[in-house]
């Protein structure tokens, strides 16, 4: 895990300065390089369980938090980008800054976050989260345990979502190196001991990856929301996706009885 957040580090600081690592330069046209890259949020040496999604968003050129260029960034202090440039990346994203409240940003220095809308975007799922932990019988949040979230593509983009087509090589191998690997790694390091995909594209991905599908309710229409477990059997990996018509959201709170039932039968299965 070190070697992955040491990359990661110096991959965003020598983007600062205007240079793309090799190997993130595979996954082409599509990612828009003016914004801050944001490959993981928390750690993912102690977490309560993984979170996947597709990749960061699509950016916003009005954005001050992100964008590079953005003529008031030298002049705000109380960016995110530039508390990544000061302290480095993982130093600020390892507390899962999103997911705190705006007195505790401010007690670690990092006044102002609140205001981006990825902060926003995050502090909408707490209660979700802390569900999620409840039903695998683990710490949540509230109990001061963060989950670990990562990116299948760290770079901003409006067009980076269709996995299916976009994973080959040589983008197949930085994918299983950068994330699938390191959703493996965390994922046995979690008090969960398991990965949540977020978005239906996230199939075709865990299969290429040798994921197998298990079980879950995603043969079976309830009010547009699906779930299905997957299983990765060389290291034992339990996963969940869960996707809705045109849209990869997470679930409602109406859902939760179903998420956890799906949650259960999956940390139960004889299979895993």
């Amino acid at each position: 895990m070190e070697a992955f957040i040491e990359y990661w580090d110096e991959v965003i600081q020598d983007w600062f300065c205007g240079n793309i690592d090799a190997e993130q330069q595979h996954y082409g046209k599509l990612v828009n390089p003016n914004f801050l890259p944001e490959p993981y949020i928390g750690n993912p040496k102690q977490c309560s369980f993984v979170i996947v999604n597709y990749n960061a968003g699509g950016g916003d050129y009005r954005d001050p938090m992100i964008y590079k260029d953005c003529a008031d960034c030298p002049k705000n202090s109380e960016s995110l980008i530039s508390y990544v440039k000061k302290r480095n990346y993982s130093e600020v994203m390892t507390p899962f800054p999103y997911l705190l409240t705006e007195e505790n940003l401010a007690k670690r220095g990092l006044t102002g976050i609140e205001k981006y809308s990825g902060y926003k975007w995050w502090q909408a799922k707490k209660n979700w989260i802390n569900h999620v932990a409840k039903a695998a019988n683990v710490q949540s949040i509230d109990d001061g345990l963060m989950p670990f979230a990562i990116e299948l593509c760290a770079w901003h983009s409006k067009s980076w979502s269709n996995t299916e087509i976009l994973i080959k090589d040589p983008l197949k191998a930085i994918v299983k190196k950068r994330i699938i690997d390191i959703i493996i790694k965390a994922t046995k390091l979690s008090k969960a001991h398991f990965a949540y995909f977020i978005g239906k594209n996230h199939i075709p991905v865990l299969e290429q990856f040798d994921f197998q599908h298990i079980g879950g309710d995603d043969n079976k229409k309830a009010a547009n929301r699906f779930f299905a477990i997957y299983h990765h059997k060389v290291s034992n990996t339990k996963a969940i996706v869960t996707w809705t018509i045109g849209s990869n959201s997470h679930p409602g709170r109406k859902f939760f009885n179903r998420e956890s039932d799906t949650i259960i039968k999956m940390l139960k299965h004889s299979n895993c």
